[in-house]
């Protein structure tokens, strides 16, 4: 009986003493901060609002930096999701910041035209599709 008491005690002690630890290790001084962005809709060709896109390791950076296009790790069942922001690096581990995905161009172009998915399916634009181009894009035409 007092073995089994004895063991119990300790079972206890080492529990808590577990659940301390784990809390002072958990409680670190590492800062991290929230990477923002807009998901694109390719099927709408529209921007969601912004929303959380992860978690980084580090000070905030602000929003003030330019336009960047980021798109997530392939995923088997949900494909590739492509977010453009304007949160400064550093960017969301794993993610792609090359800008090479395919839809980065359309991604951005809809950013530069403004291009906000609604809650009703529709879309809203203050510029014109051919307006958002750059002069560069339209004297090639």
């Amino acid at each position: 009986m007092k073995i089994r008491a004895l063991a119990a005690g300790v079972t206890i002690c080492l529990f808590f003493g577990l659940i301390v630890s784990l809390g002072t290790s958990a409680c670190t001084d590492s800062p991290t901060h929230v990477f923002f962005g807009q998901e694109y809709d390719p099927v709408r060709d529209c921007l969601d609002s912004v929303t959380a896109v992860d978690t980084v390791s580090g000070n905030d950076t602000g929003q003030s930096c330019d336009l960047t296009c980021i798109a997530t790790p392939p995923d088997p069942e949900a494909g590739v999701a492509v977010y453009v922001s304007r949160t400064c690096p550093p960017y969301p581990p794993l993610f792609d910041t090359s800008g090479s995905s395919p839809e980065c161009e359309l991604a951005l172009a809809a950013a530069n035209r403004k291009a906000t998915c609604l809650d009703d399916g529709g879309s809203t634009s203050t510029l014109a599709p051919d307006d958002a181009r750059s002069p560069s894009d339209a004297s090639s035409d």
